[in-house]
């Protein structure tokens, strides 16, 4: 994943590959207006619906707790 900077942001320093990573870089682009739009790609591509982000992480909370017990 790359970040591109937004209006003149600097990247923001976290550890490249961790899916809290990858959850803060996916927040700042929703702050800066880069997830505007919505697509039935996942549901088209998949058969299954998407998840919300509040669902991802409830299903995958041992992940984010053992991410950052290495901090």
């Amino acid at each position: 994943m790359h970040f591109y900077a937004v209006a003149g942001q600097a990247a923001p320093e976290r550890p490249a590959g961790s899916p809290v990573n990858h959850l803060a870089t996916m927040a700042d682009l929703h702050r800066a207006g880069r997830y505007d739009r919505m697509s039935d790609d996942v549901l088209t591509l998949t058969g299954q619906a998407p998840l919300s982000v509040r669902e991802f992480v409830r299903r995958n909370a041992a992940t984010f707790t053992a991410s950052a017990g290495k901090a």
